[in-house]
């Protein structure tokens, strides 16, 4: 006789029974690998992932579980998560365990006093998240391309390359960075006062988003032992103000050599240092052989502007793999109110949506 049960997975659990269930469908990629669980389930400084897993026997044969995230908009901050990772093991899918480990899931979310969860389903689990689970979509983020090279294109439709996603490719960016213009200076992010100082001006813009602290940022970008992230930022000429920043990616998808704008921002009342950091940006992945540079963005926003000022073309909903729809699910009633639940009053791009591994997306 089968005995089945759900378990709580806690930091010092062996990885081993969550690379087996991860290679069932994900072989040899990133949910596979000690070392990225290890960074994603455990080092983050906002606390380690709440994450539950059902097993048969011996046997573990699925996992559901969300990442502590902080979200701000000026004074307001409020604990969130993220839903990444889901998964069952092809013999025991339609079984129901997707809906049950998640319910436990949020059951722990409550305890913790995490007020809501994100996430960004594919077109399989959207309906269990936005059925028994309770989700309301806020709508879709905007795919965004600039074609650099249509060679390159034409090499993927006549299927000449047929690489899987997410090899990672060089970026001719110098280490360090340091470019300077009449009005900027662009150099590698560092943690510091200016940092502080722009991203706390950065969260006063009205806008719900991730708290993006020197620590979260460190780990989310400078720290993944598995991903190759440049992050930029531009200040005044004299380097005593930033002003803007970048993460840049660069990456092999669906047999495209694809730049990815990862994340990005700037202070309110400076879009053209943001526009000239783009600029930038794109010089540097043509230089680096890219066949097209991608980004998301919350629709009609002046991120998306400046970025179209600059030839990017908001890519139709009919000619994606995958949707960029942002779903939530709010946890406590007491803090519901304090969450926005439109998309407009969100800022987000593909560093709010990456950490998760899928098979098209994840950067």
């Amino acid at each position: 006789m089968t005995i089945v049960r759900i378990n709580r997975w806690k930091p010092g659990d062996s990885f081993s029974p969550l690379t087996e269930l991860a290679s069932t469908t994900y072989p040899r990629q990133e949910m596979s690998s000690e070392a990225y669980l290890d960074w994603q389930y455990v080092l983050n400084p906002l606390g380690p992932v709440l994450l539950h897993t059902g097993q048969a026997d011996d046997r573990t044969i699925a996992q559901y579980l969300v990442i502590p995230r902080n979200y701000r908009c000026g004074a307001t901050s409020l604990k969130g998560s993220l839903s990444v990772n889901t998964l069952t093991h092809p013999e025991f899918r339609g079984a129901g365990w997707f809906v049950r480990l998640a319910q436990a899931t949020y059951d722990s979310c409550t305890s913790e006093d995490i007020a809501f969860t994100l996430g960004f389903p594919n077109k399989e689990s959207r309906p269990g998240f936005t059925g028994p689970l309770h989700f309301k979509s806020l709508g879709d983020l905007s795919f965004i391309d600039l074609t650099l090279r249509r060679t390159g294109i034409l090499y993927r439709f006549l299927g000449m390359d047929r690489t899987r996603k997410g090899a990672e490719l060089n970026l001719n960016i110098p280490e360090p960075c340091l470019y300077r213009s009449k009005d900027y200076c662009i150099e590698d992010w560092e943690p510091g006062p200016l940092s502080i100082d722009f991203f706390h001006a950065f969260h006063a813009t009205g806008k719900f988003t991730t708290d993006r602290s020197d620590d979260y940022l460190m780990w989310r970008y400078l720290n993944c032992p598995t991903r190759r992230y440049r992050f930029l930022r531009i200040t005044d000429h004299d380097r005593r103000r930033m002003l803007g920043f970048v993460v840049l990616r660069a990456i092999k998808l669906s047999g495209l050599r694809c730049g990815v704008l990862v994340d990005f921002g700037c202070l309110s009342d400076e879009p053209l240092a943001l526009s000239e950091l783009f600029r930038f940006s794109v010089d540097r992945f043509k230089d680096s052989g890219m066949d097209a540079v991608i980004a998301a963005a919350v629709p009609r926003r002046s991120s998306e502007q400046l970025l179209r000022a600059k030839g990017f073309l908001r890519v139709p909903s009919r000619l994606l793999p995958q949707h960029l729809t942002v779903i939530q699910r709010l946890h406590e009633p007491k803090q519901a109110a304090r969450v926005p639940t439109d998309l407009e009053s969100w800022f987000l791009t593909f560093g709010d949506y990456d950490v998760l591994c899928t098979p098209r997306f994840g950067f």
